[in-house]
């Protein structure tokens, strides 16, 4: 970053939104919306920029990530770019908050054994943010790259001011969209994306949620528990509370009624396949899983995940359609 850069944005926080969600959870829609308002800039999951210059996927401008002018921007001046070692240490902290490191942070304390040993990944994220910050000319960034264990790692840039959305949907909803089949077209070759199996999405479906309570706290005053279901029913509602966390006036919101976002494209980090839509789309529910989902899988996903189905209103009287 140059001294002119460094005069003109100083070490003002950068706000950043992130997006903490299991995988097919309604992130990417939620991000688009959101980077569709003035000053806000949706820039998908940057904890898989590595596998999107690996695999060279598309931005979601429409031009390999490798070769996005906004991106290779980003990375020259975040210390990368045309270096692929560079490239690789300044991503390289979307892997740096492993299983081993997490449950430090719940420890007394833990926040600054991490942060001394993971000084240099910190180092790298305020580098990648800050840039990002200042070639998009963004005043809030909005990251949906749904893991908590990423969340945290963020939540300790001291020049990062994390504001939190825990997304959550239905454990069975979220299942069975992992069976279905599911074309990649930001990869080379025809390609598909992985299918999981019910257990699999289940337990990781819990571990994910559990993980996003930890991060929790890590935003006091700046964190908001949001359902799938409730955003796609109201989604004006929905996105109003959330602008609310970043920022204290009130935004146009990109909404044609209540149910019509109009989204340009933009560039954006891997994440699903509608972030490459563009124009009127209407936000509706999926709820195919309702009638298609086999038996077994459903008493399977319920079994295995009802206490927090319960804590989250899936279940008993208390549960809300």
């Amino acid at each position: 970053m140059s001294e002119a850069e460094i005069h003109e944005w100083g070490h003002e926080p950068i706000d950043l939104l992130y997006i903490a969600c299991k995988g097919r959870s309604g992130g990417t829609v939620l991000g688009r919306i959101l980077g569709e308002i003035r000053g806000f800039c949706f820039v998908g999951e940057t904890n898989l920029a590595p596998r999107a210059l690996l695999e060279r996927q598309l931005c979601g401008c429409g031009v390999r990530f490798e070769d996005c002018a906004t991106w290779s921007a980003v990375r020259r001046r975040a210390g990368g770019g045309a270096d692929p070692a560079l490239d690789a240490g300044l991503f390289s902290f979307g892997h740096a908050l492993r299983s081993q490191h997490f449950p430090l942070a719940a420890l007394p304390g833990g926040d600054g054994l991490l942060t001394r040993r993971l000084a240099g990944h910190l180092a790298a994220c305020e580098r990648l943010y800050r840039a990002i910050h200042i070639t998009m000319g963004a005043t809030v960034i909005v990251d949906s790259s749904k893991s908590p264990s990423y969340g945290c790692l963020l939540s300790l840039v001291p020049a990062i001011r994390l504001h939190l959305v825990h997304l959550v949907r239905d454990p069975r909803a979220v299942a069975y969209s992992w069976r279905r089949r599911k074309l990649l077209p930001d990869v080379s070759g025809e390609r598909h994306a992985a299918q999981r199996g019910s257990f699999y999405s289940a337990w990781t479906w819990v571990l994910s949620n559990l993980w996003a309570e930890l991060c929790w706290r890590r935003a006091p005053g700046r964190r908001l528990r949001l359902r799938y279901e409730d955003f796609v029913a109201r989604p004006r509602e929905s996105i109003t509370r959330i602008v609310a966390l970043v920022r204290k006036e009130p935004a146009d919101l990109p909404l044609v009624g209540e149910r019509t976002a109009v989204f340009h494209a933009g560039h954006t980090v891997a994440g699903n396949t509608n972030r490459f839509l563009t124009g009127p789309i209407e936000i509706a529910p999926d709820d195919e899983w309702k009638t298609r989902m086999r038996r077994g899988d459903h008493r399977l996903v319920t079994a295995l995940t009802w206490p927090l189905l319960l804590r989250y209103g899936y279940l008993g009287t208390e549960a809300r359609t």
